[in-house]
C-alpha cells in the first residue's frame, strides 16, 4: 500500500469530517473568514444599535436582530414600513411585521457581501489544488483501493468462518479430498 501521507496530511488539515473546508486550509482563508467575523459584528452591533432607535419610536414588534437572505435586517410594524428607509428582504407569514434592511447599513452588508464571494473564491481554488493532488495520485490511489478491497475480503471470510464455527481445512500433498 503506498501511505500518500503528504496528500492524507493535506486533506485533513483543509478539510473536516462533514467535507466543510477548514480555516487551516490556507492563511488567504483563514484571513478572510476572520475578517467576516468581524465584519458581522459590526453589523450585528450597528443593527443593535439602529433597533433600539425604531424600538424606542414603536416602529417594531420585537427587539430582534435577524439574518434573511445572507443580509442584516430588523423586524418593523408594517404600519410603520414608511417610517423606516431600508430596503424589505422579507414579510412574516401574517404580513405584520416586514423584515427591513436600514439605509444605514446597505453599505455594510454589501461589503459582507463582498468578502463572502471572496471566501468562495478562495475555498474554490482550495478545492481545486486538492482535486490536482488527488488526481495525480489516481492510479496509486486505485492499487490502494484494490489491495485494502482484498484485505477486507478475508476479514470478512474470517468473522464469517467465525460465525459459522468453520473449521481450517488440512491442505494434503496427495490432493486427496476427503469429505465428513
Amino acid at each position: 500500500i503506498s501511505p500518500l501521507k503528504k496528500l492524507f496530511d493535506e486533506i485533513i488539515q483543509s478539510i473536516d469530517n462533514e467535507g466543510n473546508v477548514l480555516d487551516n486550509a490556507s492563511p488567504d482563508l483563514r484571513k478572510i473568514r476572520r475578517e467576516i467575523i468581524k465584519k458581522e459584528e459590526e453589523i450585528r452591533h450597528r443593527l443593535k444599535s439602529i433597533l433600539k432607535k425604531y424600538s424606542k419610536a414603536g416602529y417594531t414588534r420585537e427587539d430582534l436582530v435577524t439574518i434573511k437572505d445572507g443580509r442584516g435586517v430588523i423586524p418593523i410594524k408594517e404600519e410603520s414600513a414608511s417610517s423606516v428607509r431600508g430596503i424589505v428582504h422579507h414579510r412574516s407569514s401574517t404580513g405584520a411585521t416586514l423584515f427591513v434592511e436600514p439605509v444605514e447599513i446597505i453599505e455594510m452588508n454589501n461589503s459582507l457581501e463582498e468578502l463572502r464571494l471572496i471566501e468562495y473564491r478562495e475555498i474554490r481554488r482550495i478545492l481545486r489544488r486538492l482535486t490536482e493532488r488527488i488526481r495525480v495520485n489516481i492510479p496509486r490511489i486505485a492499487v490502494n483501493c484494490e489491495i485494502l478491497a482484498e484485505v477486507d475480503l478475508y476479514f470478512a471470510l474470517g468473522q464469517f468462518s467465525k460465525k459459522i464455527d468453520g473449521i481450517e481445512p488440512i491442505i494434503s500433498d496427495e490432493r486427496v479430498i476427503e469429505i465428513i
